[in-house]
């Protein structure tokens, strides 16, 4: 018995001619209502008068590897 013969798939590359998608930017189109475009991501940008309660970074920071070491300790006895 012979095994039949596989297609060969092609990918194109422009994906919005088979999906019907608008462009990769995001522009609004009723077909595609929820698409997240560059305009509604946002720019990354943190006001300087936001009060900051914690800084997880700073933390990490200052921990010591004495006091890794009794955090691991801590976590294996407790298993």
């Amino acid at each position: 018995m012979s095994t039949p013969e596989r297609k060969r798939i092609v990918i194109p590359r422009n994906r919005q001619s088979v999906t019907g998608e608008p462009d990769p930017g995001g522009r609004y189109t009723p077909a595609f209502p929820e698409m997240i475009g560059y305009a509604s991501q946002g720019g990354g940008n943190v006001p300087s008068s936001l009060p900051w309660r914690s800084s997880p970074k700073q933390r990490q920071e200052e921990m010591s590897e004495a006091n890794l070491a009794s955090r691991r300790l801590t976590a294996q006895s407790q298993r």
